[in-house]
């Protein structure tokens, strides 16, 4: 289980750095469940529903979350084990790539406000 959490811990750190390998292997006694969770402005009312950090992992992938500068639109990619990536993310509403991974303690990328957690939407494994 700590070396999962260490393997994990790199791979936030990488990610942070838009650079990401997936490690081919995952021991598959640790419980891996990543949780959705709905976030709403305090300011504005926006919405979005996201992980409650800008990655979390899944027991076969990577889930990462990332934020649009150009239409500040706030999406997930999805990465295999064993991928191996490294470049910028296109942004699948405008398909700009003037992006950058965003978590929900970041704000709302339209106004700027404090999200607040409306609760889990989602168990994911």
């Amino acid at each position: 289980m700590k070396q999962n959490i260490r393997f994990f811990c790199i791979l936030l750190e990488l990610i942070g750095k838009n650079c990401i390998f997936v490690a081919e292997k995952v021991d598959k006694t640790a419980v891996i469940m990543a949780e959705l969770h709905l976030y709403k402005c305090k300011k504005c009312g926006w919405e979005v529903e996201a992980p409650s950090e800008s990655t979390d992992m899944l027991m076969d992938s990577i889930m990462a979350c990332y934020v649009c500068h150009d239409c500040q639109h706030v999406f997930k990619k999805y990465y295999a084990l064993g991928t191996v990536f490294n470049g910028k993310v296109s942004c699948p509403q405008c398909k700009g790539y003037n992006t950058q991974d965003w978590e929900p303690n970041d704000g709302c990328p339209k106004c700027g406000g404090e999200l607040e957690n409306q609760g889990v939407t989602c168990l994911m494994d």
